[in-house]
């Protein structure tokens, strides 16, 4: 089977969790015997090149459909706007241009709304099956009252051309259903992993003397930053050796460091920006608690590597890897209150902190990208037979 995917990013150059989850997923795909992957991205320098007979990269060239203008790699690549909408029309332009250096495949698959212009006309052509791969949306990243109109058609276009839609969590797929009228029967869960080497490598930082509260994402409304400078004010009041991590870029940044300077905590607080993996895991080594207090949080890729590196989580009632992990402490993004209550538990009851670390850890083992890709070779014959 040849499997073409429609991909945004891969690793070192990535802006969120949808660039992890292509190269976990491209990885593990290249495992598989019988199938061969072509994943075409935009042409960023310094993408990674995937070493494997399986796997082939295609780099699209977009400055032909740019109009001259720079397209750089930052967290604007990512977020909704201007800039944004500018590149994937390039993208799928791209595409269609240089269609004939891709070769045979069987299926399409397109991962978020920034791809799926490019699979649409790709399925036009060529009459192939389109698997719309939605990690997250724009409700989950803007909020019903913000979003994108021109986001939210395109993403609605997606879903409703593609033979099938893959969400990373049933919360996903109910955001799916209601917000944008798909039948629940065309939309199958396909939940995200992490690499199972890290479950061996990494150690519990439970009883760590430093008392350190990290939060890894972006900056933005989706992942609940505010929710975050609030309950670290009512931590520190009770911890006051407590150092705090915002680790990250996004649009709220600046008014992060607002929130942080208004409520006195500039010295102990830290934002390191965004953090490539050899940095996340030294940060996530000294950690004490991972807090993830998203608005709407598809899955939860950064808590998954927060409990892989033997982390304590607490995390958004909103978020889909509760599904899967039951042994991390489960909040309202909005309660502050009850964010800082779960910290300043843990805190102080480090055995219980380390029961929750065993008992998530083994509840995780099962989230692997290898799982991930047996299920999407389901899918890929369910939709071609």
């Amino acid at each position: 089977m040849n499997v073409l995917m429609l991909g945004w990013e891969l690793p070192p150059l990535i802006t969120g969790g949808l660039g992890n989850a292509c190269e976990g997923i491209l990885r593990a795909m290249a495992k598989r015997v019988g199938v061969r992957t072509t994943f075409a991205l935009p042409a960023i320098e310094g993408t990674c090149l995937l070493e494997s007979h399986q796997a082939q990269i295609l780099q699209v060239d977009m400055s032909l459909n740019m109009e001259g203008q720079e397209a750089p790699f930052n967290e604007s690549s990512y977020s909704s706007g201007g800039l944004i909408k500018r590149r994937a029309s390039a993208f799928e332009a791209g595409v269609v241009r240089e269609v004939t250096k891709i070769g045979h495949f069987d299926v399409i698959h397109a991962h978020d709304w920034m791809t799926f212009g490019a699979a649409i006309q790709l399925k036009k052509m060529t009459g192939k099956k389109f698997i719309a791969h939605v990690h997250s949306t724009e409700f989950d990243r803007a909020g019903p009252h913000q979003f994108d109109p021109d986001i939210f058609a395109t993403e609605l276009r997606g879903m409703a051309d593609a033979d099938k839609i893959v969400t990373v969590s049933d919360y996903s797929k109910n955001v799916i259903v209601k917000a944008y009228g798909q039948d629940a029967a065309k939309v199958a869960v396909v939940f995200n992993g992490a690499e199972s080497k890290e479950m061996e490598q990494l150690g519990s930082q439970a009883g760590h003397e430093n008392f350190l509260v990290t939060y890894l994402g972006r900056i933005t409304y989706q992942k609940g930053p505010e929710s975050f400078v609030e309950a670290a004010r009512l931590i520190s009041n009770e911890i006051p050796s407590a150092k705090f991590v915002m680790a990250g870029d996004g649009d709220l940044v600046p008014l992060a460091k607002s929130w942080v300077r208004a409520s006195g905590m500039q010295e102990i607080f830290s934002f390191p920006g965004f953090l490539d993996e050899t940095k996340k895991r030294a940060l996530l080594r000294q950690t004490s608690i991972f807090i993830m207090p998203s608005v709407s949080e598809p899955f939860g890729i950064a808590a998954l590597e927060a409990i892989n590196a033997g982390v304590p989580v607490i995390i958004s009632k909103r978020s889909g890897l509760i599904e899967r992990v039951n042994s991390v402490i489960a909040v309202d993004p909005f309660d502050v209150g009850a964010i800082a209550s779960a910290a300043i538990a843990l805190s102080r009851n480090r055995h219980h902190a380390w029961n929750l670390v065993k008992t998530a850890r083994q509840e995780a083992l099962e989230l692997t990208w290898e799982a991930a890709v047996d299920h999407l070779a389901v899918l890929y014959n369910h939709v071609l037979n």
